[in-house]
């Protein structure tokens, strides 16, 4: 599924907080700036932990700030947890794609917007 909600304006000092660390006794919660964040992430490690969740998180507080973001989630699952994040007043700035989702196709024409012309190369390119 893919999980779109439109974006505020980019304020790049903004922070996405991922934990609190808990060096010398002190909690103090660390994070990426957002204009770190428009570089590419790579998130690694092993199964269960924390990788989904950490990316879920930060999609959360990108809900809860009011700003934009893309969530694209091969079951589902985490999408549909996201859907609860969006205030009432943003729900028409959601964009939810779910091809899995029978009792809600989605129509997608490959050919809605291809010449005549140029049909044939689409439909080669498809076969």
């Amino acid at each position: 599924a893919i999980l779109k909600v439109f974006m505020t304006p980019f304020d790049p000092e903004k922070i996405t907080y991922f934990a609190k660390t808990d060096a010398r006794g002190k909690n103090i919660p660390f994070g990426i700036k957002a204009r770190d964040r428009q570089r590419h992430m790579y998130v690694i490690g092993k199964t269960g932990m924390g990788k989904s969740t950490l990316l879920e998180n930060m999609a959360v507080q990108d809900i809860q700030n009011g700003e934009g973001m893309a969530f694209i989630d091969p079951h589902g699952s985490t999408a549909e947890t996201l859907l609860n994040y969006v205030p009432e007043h943003r729900v028409n700035d959601v964009v939810y794609f779910a091809p899995f989702d029978m009792d809600n196709p989605v129509s997608f024409n490959v050919m809605e917007d291809v010449g005549p012309d140029k049909r044939h190369l689409v439909v080669s390119g498809l076969m």
